[in-house]
């Protein structure tokens, strides 16, 4: 097996969240914090080489929330053509011997323990997808060399036709349901964390 390149985290950032009744869910406190810094918190700590954090809606917002980080900021000034966008626009900061795991920054229950073994199970051709069961989710981890089919994304489906082109080359890795889970609604937030 070839050796592992180095990790760019792309923390997904730039949506409307409308369907959170009116304001930015990545700004919610979560266990004390906006949403979207407890998610970043957890990448930083995990061992991410750099974290990108693509913005688009209230991205000034967004920035202040994750003052001090030490992060790299790509905005997406076509954030509502969808996520496919703002994964385009963020693949274009990758340096080119970089894996991009793409993590949307919704996603409070993932544990820092899951990000290093996805990072583990990395490799110059592998595309990393967590499981429960026959469910897939999120966080992906793409190798450098997918980059260029992550530049041309568009629309709202995210990477997932990247992942359909290249099921010979996915990995699996078993994770609890919990941490497949998103948060979409604020209803969402009563679930246990």
């Amino acid at each position: 097996m070839k050796q592992a390149p180095p990790v760019a985290a792309v923390l997904l950032a730039a949506g409307r969240s409308s369907r959170f009744a009116g304001s930015n869910k990545l700004l919610h406190d979560w266990n004390g914090k906006p949403l979207v810094r407890h998610v970043a918190e957890t990448l930083t700590r995990a061992g991410v080489g750099r974290v990108l954090v693509a913005t688009g809606h209230e991205a000034e917002v967004i920035h202040a929330a994750l003052e001090g980080l030490g992060l790299f900021f790509v905005h997406n000034p076509a954030f509502r053509d969808g996520m496919g966008s703002t994964i385009a626009a963020s693949a274009e900061a990758l340096h080119p011997e970089e894996a991009a795991l793409i993590v949307p920054a919704d996603m409070p229950w993932i544990q820092e323990s899951t990000l290093r073994q996805i990072m583990e199970l990395g490799s110059c051709d592998a595309i990393v997808v967590p499981h429960h069961g026959d469910r897939a989710g999120n966080p992906v981890l793409f190798p450098p060399d997918l980059k260029l089919e992550l530049l041309k994304l568009t629309g709202d489906h995210g990477a997932r036709a990247v992942v359909e082109a290249h099921l010979d080359r996915i990995v699996r890795l078993g994770v609890n349901e919990q941490e497949l889970e998103d948060v979409d609604f604020r209803g969402d937030f009563g679930r246990s964390s």
